[in-house]
């Protein structure tokens, strides 16, 4: 074998056996993570905004879970442009179901919601927590669901059905 050749070919076995040797034996592969939800229903006490997402306005809501949580939960929604683009109407006194995203510190982000007293349903986030709505605050979803048998909202445009929202990011 030439000099130049093998020194190629002893470069190449050692460049093989140290990616071997740093590589995850199959017992220790990394399993992804899933993003914990859990679905909450209560009564929307306030309805307020504070920066969230993007350092943009979201609507936030201060929701009465009744005896089923210790306390209020504060929930982020949307932006109000979203939730006007979309006809998800929202105050005081409805009745909402929500998936949030499980969390230790501050508001929870909610991933679907469900305005039980006007029959809409609408998804805001992804399973990975990112907002399906641009920088701007522009609306990148699907169309807000309407329940059968209620009123309000819009349905039967992209992404509506089986959960509402828009691609999967």
């Amino acid at each position: 074998m030439r000099p130049g050749l093998a020194c190629r070919f002893a470069l190449i076995t050692a460049l093989l056996a140290s990616l071997g040797a740093t590589s995850t034996p199959a017992e220790e592969k990394v399993v992804p993570t899933r993003t914990a939800l859990r679905t909450v229903e209560g009564t929307v006490v306030d309805v307020s905004s504070r920066p969230a997402e993007g350092d943009l306005e979201v609507v936030a809501v201060t929701l009465d879970a009744g005896a089923k949580e210790p306390n209020h939960l504060d929930l982020l929604l949307a932006p109000q442009q979203v939730l006007d683009e979309i006809s998800f109407g929202l105050e005081p006194g409805d009745r909402l179901r929500v998936r949030v995203f499980v969390s230790d510190m501050g508001p929870l982000k909610v991933h679907k919601a469900t305005n039980i007293t006007r029959g809409t349903m609408v998804r805001f986030r992804s399973l990975r927590q990112i907002p399906l709505w641009g920088s701007a605050g522009g609306w990148e979803g699907g169309d807000c669901r309407k329940q059968a048998g209620h009123g309000g909202g819009h349905g039967g445009g992209h992404g509506s059905h089986g959960g509402g929202g828009g691609p999967k990011r």
